[in-house]
């Protein structure tokens, strides 16, 4: 997030990667079980093993396996890493209405420091 949280405590903060030429997949597992002072701006998961490839043909998706602990209106549907990046940006629905634009980004002062995260991605390097 823009604003990170502060006193951060996981029940788990787990994580592996393969890397084969260009391709690399990490697994994530997020459980948060607390924080101080909370975050703001948009929940990210940040700190992937490589910087992701500058070129169009290169945006990673992220599959979200799972997720609990969030308020249905901020629950993580899919995410992405961006070009020239090591962050996965989680989205969401717009709206209420489950078959509208999975665009909007997860707020991470909605969160209250007790969610649980599931996450595949495959991206590019260079």
């Amino acid at each position: 997030s823009s604003g990170a949280p502060s006193g951060v405590s996981y029940d788990i903060r787990a994580g592996s990667y393969t890397k084969i030429g260009r391709s690399v997949t990490c697994h994530i597992y997020l459980d948060l079980s607390s924080w101080s002072s909370g975050p703001s701006g948009n929940a990210i998961i940040s700190a992937l093993p490589f910087t992701s490839r500058n070129n169009t043909d290169s945006y990673g998706s992220a599959i979200i396996g799972y997720a609990d602990g969030f308020i249905s209106s901020n629950a993580p549907q899919v995410g992405h890493v961006e070009l020239n990046s090591t962050q996965i940006q989680l989205k969401t629905n717009q709206s209420s209405d489950s078959r509208d634009d999975l665009r909007t980004s997860i707020s991470a002062s909605n969160m209250s420091g007790d969610e649980i995260i599931i996450v595949s991605v495959t991206y590019n390097v260079a």
